[in-house]
């Protein structure tokens, strides 16, 4: 490969609200909520929470907004299949309250469970974590006082807690798939790209 002669490149790690055209990079991702028509330039990430609800391309253009303080163009691809519970594992539960999951997840991930503080179901005393990434990361302490259910926020998974007891350091594995666009799908969000005034750079999906 032939090298420019006195050619240099910089990376620049700052920006303004608003970067140049040929920064600006465009997220396709399946969402809870709207679909691919709905193209737009995102300065703030919660204005796509609000907008589109939760989804895989949040998680990443929450880092990159925050990474390079530059906008996104996001756009919701409409899911032709909807999230799926995979293989549950609850060998780790050596109490006798069986621990089910149930829901639609809006993510790929491996939800553990780990009990913390043991105790009755339906008698407050039951303390537990919750991990989203097979345990490298936690959740603070969660009380379940007198409840038989915890609704993991922002994945669409519902952890359900059956009648029995439940021991420190119980485990329980729930792995869970993401919801999956199609080619129809796609073909809307690129329609809608065409029609857009802003021409992304990089258009990740």
């Amino acid at each position: 490969m032939a090298l420019l002669p006195r050619a240099t490149a910089s990376l620049v790690e700052t920006g303004g609200g608003l970067g140049g055209g040929s920064d600006l990079i465009c997220i396709l991702s399946c969402m809870q909520q709207g679909t691919a028509a709905q193209v737009a330039l995102y300065s703030n990430v919660s204005d796509i929470l609000t907008r589109f609800g939760y989804g895989e391309g949040l998680e990443f253009a929450s880092a990159y907004v925050s990474h390079t303080k530059k906008p996104v163009m996001f756009a919701a691809l409409t899911a032709a299949t909807p999230g799926a519970l995979g293989n549950t594992d609850i060998s780790g539960v050596v109490g006798t309250s069986v621990i089910t999951f149930t829901g639609v997840p809006l993510d790929d991930e491996e939800i553990v469970v780990k009990v913390a503080t043991g105790g009755t179901q339906g008698v407050a005393g039951i303390v537990f974590q919750v991990s989203r990434d097979s345990g490298q990361s936690w959740s603070g302490f969660i009380r379940l006082g007198t409840a038989v259910l915890y609704a993991i926020p922002t994945t669409g998974v519902t952890v359900n807690f059956a009648a029995g007891t439940l021991l420190p350091s119980d485990i329980a594995k729930q792995w869970c798939s993401s919801p999956k666009w199609d080619v129809t799908a796609l073909q809307a969000a690129f329609t809608a790209l065409k029609a857009s005034t802003l021409i992304p750079r990089l258009v990740i999906v």
